[in-house]
């Protein structure tokens, strides 16, 4: 069962976590972790789609007989495209042990140095594959996650854990915004064909491998043509037929000027083109110049809606954790501890995020107050 095969992963890792006492190695350490690991894995990973359609027929069947309950968090489970085999991985979330097996299991075997061998770092990329698999889009799998973390960080736990800990929280409810990529294409101005040698053959070029600003792109084309240029004056570039400041994002000139173009709408959006020039040379610049654009207003969301996750940490009392963290550090400014430092930083990050959300506040109540201002000096010496 999944309750046993967890149960035996507990016990393989902490067998693993006590034989770093010893100062003697074993290359098969980590064999039995991993099978148990492969097999969970056997019984979680994505069905075939011949497979699948099959299962969600039989589910369809056996929906009928279950409780409304059932059915609604069955119809959950399709939401999610049905990527995993839903009856296992149901029973295995529901048990909230489990996740916090493999999350225990992870921060033990990751932590382990005389005894890690190439097993063992297979075990854990394995638990970490699980984990990602098991952590959807769902808000439920989300605050599990959340919980079976915060049980972690107690006071036994090493300030590498409580850093892995918090930022795998605050990834969750504050995730990265992919910042989205731009294909380019340079060409040379025809006029100057014989006062520039080569041409930037490697086209498209995509914004990610150029930079962020369009001074980076006559930076890459001084380089890679070889030309002994200043970049900021050396080179004009065009877009649309408008010189654009090199101080703009691509990104801006792009939505704002490209997309906006008839070039873009004729070529049903293809890359955007970049004509660069060396200055002067054809004489005084008669075209429009684009020395600012707007910025880029992004969506806004009210915080009630975006921070609701964080109610997953003062709900379940972890709160009074982090707290009661910051109560017992006492950072020496005159001291470099980075890694203290650092944990200290995100857990005032992930109490700020907390705080966004009414309830939270409620619940955090005065005593977070005096902790937080009876720290204050020590948090600007950390800023």
């Amino acid at each position: 069962s999944t309750q046993s095969t967890w149960e035996l992963i507990l016990l393989e890792a902490k067998s693993l976590v006590a034989a770093e006492s010893t100062m003697s190695t074993d290359a098969s350490q980590g064999i039995a972790l991993k099978f148990l690991l492969e097999l969970l894995s056997t019984f979680l990973q994505p069905l075939d789609s011949t497979h699948q359609q099959e299962r969600q027929q039989k589910q369809q069947q056996q929906e009928k007989e279950e409780r409304k309950e059932e059915e609604e968090q069955q119809e959950e489970e399709e939401g999610e495209g049905c990527e995993l085999s839903a009856p296992i991985i149901r029973s295995f979330k529901r048990q909230h042990e489990n996740i916090e097996a493999l999350l225990h299991a992870y921060l033990s075997i990751r932590g382990i140095i005389i005894q890690k061998t190439k097993l063992t770092s297979d075990c854990v990329e394995i638990i970490k594959n699980l984990l990602d698999s098991l952590v959807t889009e769902r808000d439920e799998d989300k605050r599990m996650f959340i919980a079976a973390c915060l049980r972690d960080f107690g006071p036994a736990a090493s300030l590498q854990t409580h850093q892995f800990i918090l930022e795998q929280i605050l990834a969750i409810i504050q995730p990265a915004k992919q910042a989205p990529t731009y294909q380019l294409l340079l060409r040379k101005k025809q006029s100057q064909e014989d006062f520039i040698r080569g041409s930037m053959s490697r086209q498209p070029y995509s914004s990610e491998e150029i930079g962020q600003t369009m001074r980076d792109i006559t930076v890459r084309i001084c380089r890679d043509l070889e030309l002994e240029l200043d970049a900021d004056f050396g080179l004009e570039l065009l877009v649309d037929s408008k010189i654009v400041s090199l101080d703009l994002p691509i990104s801006q000139v792009y939505e704002q000027v490209w997309r906006r173009s008839s070039s873009f709408h004729a070529s049903n959006g293809s890359p955007m083109i970049v004509v660069y020039r060396l200055q002067g040379l054809d004489g005084e610049a008669t075209e429009e110049r684009v020395d600012s654009l707007e910025e880029e207003d992004e969506s806004y969301e009210d915080d009630e809606v975006q921070f609701a996750i964080t109610t997953a940490v003062t709900e379940s009392g972890s709160h009074e954790l982090l707290l009661g963290f910051v109560r017992c550090v006492d950072l020496d400014p005159a001291i470099e501890k980075q890694k203290e430092r650092s944990v200290m930083l995100l857990v005032l990050q992930l109490l700020v995020l907390c705080a966004k959300v009414q309830r939270n506040r409620f619940l955090l109540g005065e005593n977070a107050i005096g902790i937080l201002l009876s720290k204050l000096p020590m948090y600007s010496a950390l800023i």
